[in-house]
């Protein structure tokens, strides 16, 4: 059973336009799930979904987005396990830049 996957999927179905799931705070919680997640597959396509339904032709929900500011790059497992990291650029923009792990030690 993936109840979180399915959770999500199910606010994808009926989000079209809705005004409603904006004032309850839910599209962050549907921008949290756009990540990969062993323990649920798929979580992230059907996030990308459900916020494609929220956004498409409603103003308010694209306003919410566009206002919104990157914290940080999140780093990932496979990155660092071939000795990259991501990390935050001027504008928001997420760059991958050899670790400084990995320049000590060389090749």
């Amino acid at each position: 059973m993936y109840i979180k996957r399915d959770v999500v999927r199910v606010l994808g179905n009926l989000a079209a336009g809705d005004q409603a799931i904006r004032q309850l705070g839910g599209i962050s919680l549907v921008l949290n799930q756009c990540n990969i997640d062993d323990a649920n597959p798929y979580i992230r396509e059907h996030a990308i979904f459900a916020l494609r339904n929220l956004l498409a032709g409603n103003a308010e929900n694209q306003a919410l987005i566009a206002e919104m500011t990157p914290l940080d790059a999140a780093q990932n497992p496979v990155l660092r396990d071939i000795g990259l990291r991501a990390e935050m650029g001027e504008g928001g923009k997420v760059r991958v830049r050899v670790a400084e792990e990995k320049r000590e030690r060389g090749p």
